[in-house]
């Protein structure tokens, strides 16, 4: 048996999911194979939370903490993470030696750094976190951003 490891984009580029078996044809030198098995799995990825610490997330901080350490606790022990703070400036909350993690108590520590003031730096924290995963060796990357409108 031959294992088959696929990611399916369409043609602009993005994920499809939500596919089975009856889906993937895989030929050998034009001759159509028997697909014997076929599995979903979780795969390791480079997840970026981008974290909004203006003054008008004081309220919601604590919440936000617990959300974001209960994702990390029930992710994928290979994932890779980092966290980027922002109000008017914008910083990476892990050390500088230390460009992902997967120990929640390091995401922790990164979350809680940061003092909750000013305003919304939203575009420059985008710009920051949307390089960052590509320093990552996971094929699969996502940025969560957490901000709040009130």
């Amino acid at each position: 048996m031959v294992v088959l490891h696929a990611t399916v984009r369409n043609r602009k580029g993005a994920l499809v999911s939500g596919l089975g078996k009856g889906n993937l044809h895989v030929y050998e030198d034009g001759v159509l194979q028997q697909v014997e098995s076929f599995s979903h799995k979780d795969i390791p990825v480079t997840v970026g939370l981008v974290v909004d610490n203006s003054g008008r997330m004081r309220p919601k901080r604590p919440e936000i903490i617990s959300a974001v350490l209960a994702f990390a606790y029930l992710s994928n022990a290979a994932d890779q993470m980092f966290v980027v703070s922002f109000n008017e400036n914008v910083s990476f909350g892990l050390p500088a030696d230390t460009p992902f993690t997967d120990q929640a108590a390091q995401l922790q520590t990164a979350l809680s750094k940061i003092a909750v003031d000013g305003k919304t730096a939203l575009y420059d924290a985008m710009a920051a976190a949307l390089e960052h995963p590509n320093n990552g060796n996971r094929d699969k990357k996502v940025l969560i951003v957490i901000i709040t409108n009130r």
